[in-house]
Protein backbone atom coordinates (compact mmCIF):
# COMPACT_ATOMS: atom_id res chain seq x y z
CA UNK A 1 0.00 0.00 0.00
CA UNK A 2 1.39 3.37 -0.98
CA UNK A 3 2.01 6.20 1.47
CA UNK A 4 -0.69 8.38 -0.12
CA UNK A 5 -3.30 5.62 0.35
CA UNK A 6 -2.21 5.19 3.97
CA UNK A 7 -2.67 8.93 4.56
CA UNK A 8 -6.16 8.83 3.10
CA UNK A 9 -7.16 5.84 5.27
CA UNK A 10 -5.68 7.48 8.35
CA UNK A 11 -7.50 10.74 7.62
CA UNK A 12 -10.81 8.93 7.15
CA UNK A 13 -10.29 6.84 10.28
CA UNK A 14 -9.61 9.96 12.32
CA UNK A 15 -12.69 11.68 10.91
CA UNK A 16 -14.85 8.62 11.70
CA UNK A 17 -13.49 8.41 15.25
CA UNK A 18 -14.22 12.09 15.87
CA UNK A 19 -17.72 11.66 14.52
CA UNK A 20 -18.51 8.78 16.87
CA UNK A 21 -17.14 10.55 19.94
CA UNK A 22 -18.83 13.84 19.25
CA UNK A 23 -22.10 12.44 17.94
CA UNK A 24 -23.99 13.39 21.06
CA UNK A 25 -22.56 16.89 21.16
CA UNK A 26 -22.47 18.17 17.61
CA UNK A 27 -25.74 18.16 15.76
CA UNK A 28 -26.82 19.91 12.58
CA UNK A 29 -27.82 23.43 13.52
CA UNK A 30 -29.87 25.68 11.32
CA UNK A 31 -30.87 29.06 12.68
CA UNK A 32 -33.61 31.09 11.06
CA UNK A 33 -32.55 34.65 11.72
CA UNK A 34 -34.99 37.50 11.33
CA UNK A 35 -34.08 40.66 9.54
CA UNK A 36 -35.80 43.98 9.66
CA UNK A 37 -36.12 44.13 5.91
CA UNK A 38 -39.26 42.59 4.43
CA UNK A 39 -37.59 42.96 1.07
CA UNK A 40 -35.97 39.52 1.62
CA UNK A 41 -39.13 37.73 2.78
CA UNK A 42 -39.11 35.55 -0.31
CA UNK A 43 -35.70 34.10 0.72
CA UNK A 44 -34.98 32.81 4.24
CA UNK A 45 -31.62 33.98 5.53
CA UNK A 46 -29.85 31.07 7.24
CA UNK A 47 -26.56 30.55 9.06
CA UNK A 48 -25.46 26.88 8.88
CA UNK A 49 -22.87 24.97 10.92
CA UNK A 50 -21.29 22.08 9.06
CA UNK A 51 -22.29 18.60 10.31
CA UNK A 52 -19.24 16.37 10.96
CA UNK A 53 -20.94 13.30 9.45
CA UNK A 54 -20.83 14.92 6.02
CA UNK A 55 -17.46 14.51 4.34
CA UNK A 56 -16.25 15.80 1.06
CA UNK A 57 -14.87 13.64 -1.69
CA UNK A 58 -11.43 13.52 -0.04
CA UNK A 59 -12.85 12.55 3.33
CA UNK A 60 -12.04 15.93 4.93
CA UNK A 61 -14.50 17.99 6.91
CA UNK A 62 -15.17 21.52 5.78
CA UNK A 63 -16.89 24.36 7.54
CA UNK A 64 -19.70 26.01 5.59
CA UNK A 65 -18.80 29.69 5.62
CA UNK A 66 -21.40 32.25 4.69
CA UNK A 67 -22.00 35.89 5.36
CA UNK A 68 -24.01 36.61 8.47
CA UNK A 69 -27.66 37.54 7.95
CA UNK A 70 -27.11 41.19 8.82
CA UNK A 71 -24.15 41.47 6.43
CA UNK A 72 -26.10 39.75 3.65
CA UNK A 73 -29.05 42.06 4.24
CA UNK A 74 -26.84 45.16 4.11
CA UNK A 75 -25.11 44.01 0.92
CA UNK A 76 -28.41 43.08 -0.71
CA UNK A 77 -30.04 46.34 0.33
CA UNK A 78 -27.14 48.43 -0.93
CA UNK A 79 -26.98 46.64 -4.27
CA UNK A 80 -30.75 46.75 -4.80
CA UNK A 81 -30.96 50.41 -3.82
CA UNK A 82 -28.13 51.31 -6.17
CA UNK A 83 -29.67 49.30 -8.99
CA UNK A 84 -33.04 50.94 -8.44
CA UNK A 85 -31.56 54.44 -8.42
CA UNK A 86 -29.67 53.76 -11.65
CA UNK A 87 -32.82 52.45 -13.32
CA UNK A 88 -34.93 55.30 -11.97
CA UNK A 89 -32.49 57.92 -13.25
CA UNK A 90 -32.49 56.22 -16.67
CA UNK A 91 -36.30 56.24 -16.71
CA UNK A 92 -36.41 59.93 -15.86
CA UNK A 93 -33.85 60.82 -18.52
CA UNK A 94 -35.60 58.75 -21.19
CA UNK A 95 -38.95 60.28 -20.27
CA UNK A 96 -37.60 63.80 -20.60
CA UNK A 97 -35.97 62.90 -23.93
CA UNK A 98 -39.29 61.52 -25.19
CA UNK A 99 -41.06 64.78 -24.39
CA UNK A 100 -38.26 66.76 -26.08
CA UNK A 101 -38.38 64.56 -29.19
CA UNK A 102 -42.15 64.96 -29.45
CA UNK A 103 -41.76 68.73 -29.14
CA UNK A 104 -39.03 68.83 -31.81
CA UNK A 105 -41.18 66.72 -34.12
CA UNK A 106 -44.15 69.06 -33.82
CA UNK A 107 -41.88 72.08 -34.26
CA UNK A 108 -40.74 70.70 -37.64
CA UNK A 109 -44.27 70.28 -38.97
CA UNK A 110 -45.70 73.69 -38.17
CA UNK A 111 -45.05 74.46 -34.52
CA UNK A 112 -47.72 75.27 -31.96
CA UNK A 113 -50.73 77.53 -32.17
CA UNK A 114 -54.52 77.63 -31.98
CA UNK A 115 -55.29 77.75 -35.70
CA UNK A 116 -57.21 74.89 -37.25
CA UNK A 117 -54.11 73.42 -38.95
CA UNK A 118 -51.63 73.33 -36.07
CA UNK A 119 -53.74 73.03 -32.91
CA UNK A 120 -53.42 69.27 -33.32
CA UNK A 121 -49.69 69.55 -32.62
CA UNK A 122 -50.45 69.91 -28.90
CA UNK A 123 -51.89 66.40 -28.89
CA UNK A 124 -48.69 64.29 -29.28
CA UNK A 125 -46.70 66.41 -26.83
CA UNK A 126 -49.36 66.48 -24.11
CA UNK A 127 -50.13 62.79 -24.47
CA UNK A 128 -46.45 61.90 -24.21
CA UNK A 129 -46.10 64.11 -21.15
CA UNK A 130 -49.24 62.80 -19.47
CA UNK A 131 -49.97 59.19 -20.41
CA UNK A 132 -46.31 58.20 -20.70
CA UNK A 133 -43.97 60.30 -18.53
CA UNK A 134 -46.25 61.33 -15.63
CA UNK A 135 -48.05 58.00 -15.71
CA UNK A 136 -44.76 56.16 -15.22
CA UNK A 137 -43.74 58.48 -12.40
CA UNK A 138 -47.09 57.94 -10.72
CA UNK A 139 -46.70 54.18 -10.53
CA UNK A 140 -43.01 54.40 -9.52
CA UNK A 141 -43.54 56.93 -6.74
CA UNK A 142 -43.96 54.26 -4.05
CA UNK A 143 -40.56 52.83 -4.87
CA UNK A 144 -38.79 56.13 -5.46
CA UNK A 145 -39.85 57.65 -2.11
CA UNK A 146 -39.50 54.73 0.26
CA UNK A 147 -38.58 56.96 3.23
CA UNK A 148 -41.73 59.07 2.92
CA UNK A 149 -44.70 58.35 5.16
CA UNK A 150 -47.13 55.98 3.45
CA UNK A 151 -50.09 58.36 3.74
CA UNK A 152 -48.01 61.14 2.18
CA UNK A 153 -47.03 58.75 -0.59
CA UNK A 154 -50.66 58.11 -1.39
CA UNK A 155 -51.31 61.86 -1.62
CA UNK A 156 -48.30 62.35 -3.91
CA UNK A 157 -49.40 59.44 -6.08
CA UNK A 158 -52.92 60.83 -6.31
CA UNK A 159 -51.59 64.30 -7.19
CA UNK A 160 -49.37 62.97 -9.99
CA UNK A 161 -52.17 60.86 -11.43
CA UNK A 162 -54.61 63.79 -11.27
CA UNK A 163 -52.12 66.02 -13.12
CA UNK A 164 -51.50 63.27 -15.67
CA UNK A 165 -55.20 62.82 -16.40
CA UNK A 166 -55.80 66.58 -16.65
CA UNK A 167 -52.97 67.02 -19.18
CA UNK A 168 -54.13 63.98 -21.15
CA UNK A 169 -57.69 65.26 -21.43
CA UNK A 170 -56.37 68.61 -22.70
CA UNK A 171 -54.37 66.70 -25.33
CA UNK A 172 -57.51 64.78 -26.26
CA UNK A 173 -59.44 68.03 -26.69
CA UNK A 174 -56.69 69.40 -28.96
CA UNK A 175 -57.14 66.45 -31.33
CA UNK A 176 -60.95 66.65 -31.13
CA UNK A 177 -61.04 70.38 -31.90
CA UNK A 178 -58.61 69.92 -34.80
CA UNK A 179 -60.77 67.20 -36.34
CA UNK A 180 -63.86 69.35 -35.82
CA UNK A 181 -62.36 72.40 -37.53
CA UNK A 182 -60.94 70.41 -40.45
CA UNK A 183 -64.12 68.32 -40.87
CA UNK A 184 -62.25 65.08 -40.21
CA UNK A 185 -64.39 62.18 -38.93
CA UNK A 186 -64.04 61.37 -35.23
CA UNK A 187 -63.14 58.01 -33.68
CA UNK A 188 -62.76 55.92 -36.82
CA UNK A 189 -59.23 54.56 -36.28
CA UNK A 190 -58.02 51.90 -33.86
CA UNK A 191 -55.74 54.50 -32.29
CA UNK A 192 -58.69 56.70 -31.36
CA UNK A 193 -60.74 53.78 -30.02
CA UNK A 194 -57.96 52.50 -27.79
CA UNK A 195 -56.89 55.98 -26.74
CA UNK A 196 -60.34 57.04 -25.60
CA UNK A 197 -60.83 53.72 -23.80
CA UNK A 198 -57.53 54.06 -21.93
CA UNK A 199 -58.25 57.67 -20.99
CA UNK A 200 -61.73 56.86 -19.69
CA UNK A 201 -60.40 53.82 -17.85
CA UNK A 202 -57.67 55.71 -16.02
CA UNK A 203 -60.14 58.47 -15.10
CA UNK A 204 -62.56 55.97 -13.60
CA UNK A 205 -59.65 54.33 -11.79
CA UNK A 206 -58.64 57.68 -10.29
CA UNK A 207 -62.11 58.34 -8.89
CA UNK A 208 -62.51 54.83 -7.52
CA UNK A 209 -59.02 54.92 -6.01
CA UNK A 210 -59.82 58.12 -4.15
CA UNK A 211 -62.96 56.58 -2.68
CA UNK A 212 -61.11 53.37 -1.81
CA UNK A 213 -57.68 54.45 -0.55
CA UNK A 214 -57.96 58.11 0.48
CA UNK A 215 -61.50 58.34 1.81
CA UNK A 216 -61.16 57.74 5.59
CA UNK A 217 -64.39 55.78 5.95
CA UNK A 218 -63.71 53.39 3.09
CA UNK A 219 -64.32 49.72 3.69
CA UNK A 220 -60.99 48.15 4.63
CA UNK A 221 -61.99 44.71 3.38
CA UNK A 222 -62.80 46.10 -0.07
CA UNK A 223 -59.57 48.10 0.04
CA UNK A 224 -57.54 44.99 0.80
CA UNK A 225 -59.20 42.98 -1.95
CA UNK A 226 -58.87 45.73 -4.57
CA UNK A 227 -55.14 46.38 -4.17
CA UNK A 228 -53.97 43.61 -6.57
CA UNK A 229 -56.43 44.78 -9.23
CA UNK A 230 -55.34 48.40 -8.76
CA UNK A 231 -51.68 47.47 -9.19
CA UNK A 232 -52.39 45.33 -12.25
CA UNK A 233 -54.51 48.11 -13.75
CA UNK A 234 -51.65 50.59 -13.42
CA UNK A 235 -49.18 48.27 -15.13
CA UNK A 236 -51.65 47.43 -17.89
CA UNK A 237 -52.39 51.11 -18.42
CA UNK A 238 -48.77 52.13 -18.94
CA UNK A 239 -48.23 49.24 -21.37
CA UNK A 240 -51.44 50.03 -23.25
CA UNK A 241 -50.55 53.73 -23.38
CA UNK A 242 -47.19 52.92 -24.95
CA UNK A 243 -48.84 50.77 -27.62
CA UNK A 244 -51.41 53.46 -28.37
CA UNK A 245 -48.65 56.05 -28.63
CA UNK A 246 -46.71 53.92 -31.13
CA UNK A 247 -49.82 53.48 -33.28
CA UNK A 248 -50.48 57.22 -33.13
CA UNK A 249 -46.93 58.02 -34.21
CA UNK A 250 -47.21 55.68 -37.18
CA UNK A 251 -50.58 57.11 -38.16
CA UNK A 252 -49.37 60.71 -37.95
CA UNK A 253 -46.15 59.92 -39.83
CA UNK A 254 -48.02 58.31 -42.72
CA UNK A 255 -50.51 61.17 -42.99
CA UNK A 256 -47.97 63.99 -42.70
CA UNK A 257 -45.02 62.57 -44.65
CA UNK A 258 -46.66 60.64 -47.48
CA UNK A 259 -48.47 63.79 -48.63
CA UNK A 260 -45.22 65.64 -49.25
CA UNK A 261 -44.81 66.86 -52.85
CA UNK A 262 -41.19 65.73 -53.03
CA UNK A 263 -40.70 61.93 -53.06
CA UNK A 264 -37.48 62.34 -51.06
CA UNK A 265 -39.46 63.80 -48.14
CA UNK A 266 -41.89 60.91 -47.92
CA UNK A 267 -41.82 58.24 -45.22
CA UNK A 268 -40.37 55.36 -47.31
CA UNK A 269 -37.30 57.45 -48.13
CA UNK A 270 -36.55 57.94 -44.39
CA UNK A 271 -36.10 61.70 -44.19
CA UNK A 272 -34.76 63.22 -40.98
CA UNK A 273 -38.25 63.51 -39.48
CA UNK A 274 -38.92 59.82 -40.14
CA UNK A 275 -35.66 58.83 -38.44
CA UNK A 276 -36.61 60.99 -35.46
CA UNK A 277 -40.00 59.27 -35.23
CA UNK A 278 -38.47 55.81 -35.42
CA UNK A 279 -35.98 56.67 -32.69
CA UNK A 280 -38.86 58.03 -30.62
CA UNK A 281 -40.73 54.74 -30.94
CA UNK A 282 -37.68 52.62 -30.04
CA UNK A 283 -36.93 54.76 -26.99
CA UNK A 284 -40.58 54.57 -25.94
CA UNK A 285 -40.53 50.76 -26.04
CA UNK A 286 -37.33 50.61 -23.96
CA UNK A 287 -38.80 53.13 -21.52
CA UNK A 288 -41.96 51.07 -21.05
CA UNK A 289 -40.11 47.78 -20.60
CA UNK A 290 -37.86 49.32 -17.95
CA UNK A 291 -40.80 50.85 -16.07
CA UNK A 292 -42.77 47.59 -16.05
CA UNK A 293 -39.70 45.67 -14.89
CA UNK A 294 -39.10 48.11 -12.02
CA UNK A 295 -42.73 47.93 -10.92
CA UNK A 296 -42.88 44.13 -10.97
CA UNK A 297 -39.45 43.44 -9.42
CA UNK A 298 -40.10 42.32 -5.78
CA UNK A 299 -36.77 43.68 -4.50
CA UNK A 300 -37.78 47.22 -5.51
CA UNK A 301 -41.04 47.08 -3.60
CA UNK A 302 -41.54 49.54 -0.75
CA UNK A 303 -40.46 47.78 2.48
CA UNK A 304 -38.85 48.42 5.86
CA UNK A 305 -35.19 48.95 5.06
CA UNK A 306 -32.39 48.54 7.59
CA UNK A 307 -30.32 50.94 5.52
CA UNK A 308 -32.51 54.00 5.19
CA UNK A 309 -35.03 53.38 7.96
CA UNK A 310 -37.94 53.41 5.58
CA UNK A 311 -41.21 52.28 7.03
CA UNK A 312 -44.55 51.16 5.72
CA UNK A 313 -47.80 52.21 7.35
CA UNK A 314 -50.17 50.41 5.07
CA UNK A 315 -53.20 49.73 7.23
CA UNK A 316 -53.42 46.22 5.79
CA UNK A 317 -49.95 45.34 7.12
CA UNK A 318 -50.79 45.65 10.82
CA UNK A 319 -51.35 42.52 12.88
CA UNK A 320 -52.02 41.83 16.54
CA UNK A 321 -48.96 42.51 18.69
CA UNK A 322 -47.34 45.16 16.48
CA UNK A 323 -45.48 48.02 18.14
CA UNK A 324 -47.13 51.28 16.99
CA UNK A 325 -47.64 54.96 17.77
CA UNK A 326 -51.16 56.38 17.76
CA UNK A 327 -51.06 59.55 15.64
CA UNK A 328 -47.28 59.39 15.99
CA UNK A 329 -47.30 60.46 19.66
CA UNK A 330 -48.76 57.69 21.87
CA UNK A 331 -46.71 54.45 21.89
CA UNK A 332 -48.30 51.08 22.50
CA UNK A 333 -49.08 47.62 21.14
CA UNK A 334 -52.00 46.47 19.01
CA UNK A 335 -54.13 43.96 20.90
CA UNK A 336 -57.23 43.81 18.72
CA UNK A 337 -58.07 44.28 15.05
CA UNK A 338 -61.59 43.83 13.75
CA UNK A 339 -65.14 45.08 13.83
CA UNK A 340 -66.71 46.52 16.98
CA UNK A 341 -70.22 47.10 18.27
CA UNK A 342 -69.90 50.83 18.94
CA UNK A 343 -69.07 51.88 15.34
CA UNK A 344 -68.88 50.59 11.78
CA UNK A 345 -65.76 49.50 9.99
CA UNK A 346 -62.48 48.01 11.18
CA UNK A 347 -60.87 49.31 14.38
CA UNK A 348 -57.62 48.70 16.22
CA UNK A 349 -57.52 48.19 19.98
CA UNK A 350 -54.26 49.48 21.46
CA UNK A 351 -52.76 49.11 24.93
CA UNK A 352 -50.72 52.27 25.56
CA UNK A 353 -47.45 52.49 27.46
CA UNK A 354 -48.83 55.32 29.59
CA UNK A 355 -52.33 55.88 31.02
CA UNK A 356 -53.34 58.17 28.15
CA UNK A 357 -56.23 56.05 26.89
CA UNK A 358 -59.97 55.99 27.45
CA UNK A 359 -60.80 52.46 28.64
CA UNK A 360 -59.46 49.10 29.83
CA UNK A 361 -60.07 47.22 26.60
CA UNK A 362 -63.86 47.11 26.91
CA UNK A 363 -66.51 49.43 25.49
CA UNK A 364 -70.19 49.40 26.50
CA UNK A 365 -69.73 46.17 28.44
CA UNK A 366 -68.07 44.27 25.59
CA UNK A 367 -64.46 43.28 26.26
CA UNK A 368 -62.10 43.14 23.28
CA UNK A 369 -58.81 42.85 25.20
CA UNK A 370 -57.56 43.27 28.79
CA UNK A 371 -55.38 46.08 30.12
CA UNK A 372 -55.13 48.51 33.01
CA UNK A 373 -57.68 51.34 33.25
CA UNK A 374 -57.02 54.30 30.94
CA UNK A 375 -54.40 52.36 28.97
CA UNK A 376 -56.79 51.03 26.33
CA UNK A 377 -57.66 52.97 23.19
CA UNK A 378 -59.64 52.21 20.03
CA UNK A 379 -58.71 54.01 16.81
CA UNK A 380 -58.84 53.67 13.05
CA UNK A 381 -55.90 51.87 11.50
CA UNK A 382 -54.92 54.83 9.33
CA UNK A 383 -54.15 56.80 12.52
CA UNK A 384 -51.40 54.34 13.46
CA UNK A 385 -47.72 54.70 12.66
CA UNK A 386 -44.79 52.38 13.17
CA UNK A 387 -42.59 55.29 14.25
CA UNK A 388 -43.10 58.43 16.36
CA UNK A 389 -43.86 61.50 14.26
CA UNK A 390 -43.60 65.24 14.78
CA UNK A 391 -46.37 67.75 14.11
CA UNK A 392 -45.46 67.80 10.40
CA UNK A 393 -45.66 64.02 10.05
CA UNK A 394 -41.90 63.54 9.84
CA UNK A 395 -40.29 60.58 11.54
CA UNK A 396 -38.56 61.13 14.88
CA UNK A 397 -35.45 59.19 15.95
CA UNK A 398 -35.70 56.30 18.42
CA UNK A 399 -32.89 55.35 20.78
CA UNK A 400 -33.75 51.64 20.83
CA UNK A 401 -34.34 50.57 17.24
CA UNK A 402 -34.99 46.96 18.35
CA UNK A 403 -38.08 48.16 20.21
CA UNK A 404 -39.79 48.88 16.90
CA UNK A 405 -39.44 45.27 15.79
CA UNK A 406 -40.80 43.72 19.00
CA UNK A 407 -44.31 42.39 19.16
CA UNK A 408 -46.34 41.80 22.28
CA UNK A 409 -49.66 40.00 22.67
CA UNK A 410 -51.52 39.97 25.99
CA UNK A 411 -54.18 37.38 26.71
CA UNK A 412 -57.60 38.72 27.70
CA UNK A 413 -56.98 38.37 31.46
CA UNK A 414 -53.78 40.38 31.19
CA UNK A 415 -51.65 37.77 33.05
CA UNK A 416 -49.70 36.16 30.25
CA UNK A 417 -47.46 38.14 27.93
CA UNK A 418 -46.23 36.52 24.76
CA UNK A 419 -43.21 37.89 22.91
CA UNK A 420 -43.43 37.38 19.17
CA UNK A 421 -40.77 37.70 16.49
CA UNK A 422 -41.40 38.06 12.77
CA UNK A 423 -39.80 35.35 10.66
CA UNK A 424 -40.01 34.39 7.02
CA UNK A 425 -40.73 30.72 7.65
CA UNK A 426 -42.55 28.96 10.49
CA UNK A 427 -40.67 26.25 12.44
CA UNK A 428 -41.89 22.71 11.95
CA UNK A 429 -43.38 22.42 15.44
CA UNK A 430 -45.38 25.66 15.30
CA UNK A 431 -48.58 25.65 13.21
CA UNK A 432 -49.25 28.57 10.91
CA UNK A 433 -52.37 29.49 12.91
CA UNK A 434 -50.43 29.76 16.18
CA UNK A 435 -51.03 33.46 16.83
CA UNK A 436 -54.23 35.52 16.82
CA UNK A 437 -54.00 37.46 13.61
CA UNK A 438 -55.92 38.20 10.49
CA UNK A 439 -55.80 35.74 7.56
CA UNK A 440 -53.01 35.89 4.98
CA UNK A 441 -50.66 37.81 7.23
CA UNK A 442 -47.07 37.37 8.40
CA UNK A 443 -46.41 33.94 9.88
CA UNK A 444 -45.01 34.24 13.42
CA UNK A 445 -43.35 32.11 16.05
CA UNK A 446 -44.35 32.20 19.68
CA UNK A 447 -42.27 31.93 22.85
CA UNK A 448 -44.38 31.68 26.01
CA UNK A 449 -43.00 32.15 29.51
CA UNK A 450 -45.79 30.56 31.56
CA UNK A 451 -48.19 27.65 31.30
CA UNK A 452 -51.75 28.69 31.96
CA UNK A 453 -55.27 28.48 30.63
CA UNK A 454 -57.18 31.66 29.85
CA UNK A 455 -60.92 32.08 29.74
CA UNK A 456 -62.44 33.30 26.51
CA UNK A 457 -63.39 36.99 26.46
CA UNK A 458 -66.90 38.15 25.81
CA UNK A 459 -66.30 39.52 22.33
CA UNK A 460 -68.69 40.12 19.51
CA UNK A 461 -66.37 38.11 17.27
CA UNK A 462 -66.24 34.34 17.73
CA UNK A 463 -62.95 33.86 15.95
CA UNK A 464 -60.28 32.35 18.17
CA UNK A 465 -56.78 31.11 17.54
CA UNK A 466 -54.91 28.40 19.37
CA UNK A 467 -51.43 29.31 20.63
CA UNK A 468 -49.08 26.38 21.26
CA UNK A 469 -45.63 26.80 22.76
CA UNK A 470 -42.57 24.97 21.54
CA UNK A 471 -42.87 22.34 24.29
CA UNK A 472 -46.46 21.62 23.31
CA UNK A 473 -47.90 22.14 26.83
CA UNK A 474 -49.14 25.74 26.94
CA UNK A 475 -52.44 26.33 25.21
CA UNK A 476 -54.01 29.80 25.09
CA UNK A 477 -57.33 30.62 23.49
CA UNK A 478 -57.34 34.25 22.41
CA UNK A 479 -60.20 36.23 20.86
CA UNK A 480 -59.45 39.18 18.63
Amino acid sequence: MSSSEENVLLRRSTSSHQTESDDQIIQPITLNLNTTSERNQSTTRMTTMYHPNKDNEDGDNEESIRFGPITETLITTLSQDNLFMICFICVELMGIILVILATCWMAQIGGFGFSDTIIFNFHPVLMTLGMIFLNANGILIYRATRTVHYNNQKIIHFGIQTTMISISWIGFLAAYISHEQLSIPHFYSLHSWLGLSALCGVTISLVSSFLTYLYPKANTIYRRLSIPFHVFGGIANIALSAGICVSGITEKAIFSLNNKPSPEDRYPMLPSVAILLNMFGILLVIFTILVVWMVTKPEFKRTDSVMNGAFSDDTDSYIVGDRIWVQGTKPGYIQYIGEVQFAKGEWAGVVLDKPEGKNDGSVHGVRYFQCEPFRGLFTRLHRLSRYPLDVNGNRLPINDSALIRTRRVCTPDGKVTTTVTRVTKAPANIPHYALPTRPSKVITTVTTTTTTSVQKPKSVLKNSCRVTSNNGHANHHVHF
